[in-house]
């Protein structure tokens, strides 16, 4: 049982992501980008994806940041986001993340491309 964390100011992708994978997996939701690194560090977590467009702080500096603090941690950080593929990979790849999943509202695909990390 992996545990993921979806950081995403948008509470209904948060519930979508928690419908697909809670009975399989742990899944908790921030809807913000402050208290990341801190649930991190106190819970343990395999999987953060995390929304790109969030007030703030944009999520792909949000990655910038874990990536940078949990260097020693086995934790895979995935940008998430409706953007296009290419520029969500072209993001991924700048910030150092372990990779990006499109945001979709059909739960089989969804469930596929993040599957893929686990």
């Amino acid at each position: 049982m992996a545990k993921i964390l979806v950081i995403d100011d948008d509470s209904a992708v948060i519930d979508f992501v928690q419908q697909i994978f809670g009975e399989e997996h742990t899944v908790v939701g921030l809807e913000g980008w402050a208290q990341a690194s801190k649930y991190i560090f106190r819970h343990g977590v395999n999987i953060v994806l995390i929304d790109i467009n969030m007030p703030g702080l944009q999520g792909d500096e949000l990655a910038a940041i874990l990536k940078e603090h949990t260097k020693n941690l086995d934790l895979k950080i995935l940008l998430f986001s409706a953007a296009d593929k290419v520029e969500l990979r072209r993001r991924a790849k700048e910030v150092g993340a372990t990779g990006y999943v499109q945001k979709t509202f059909e739960p089989e695909l969804l469930r596929r491309r993040i599957e893929r990390y686990l």
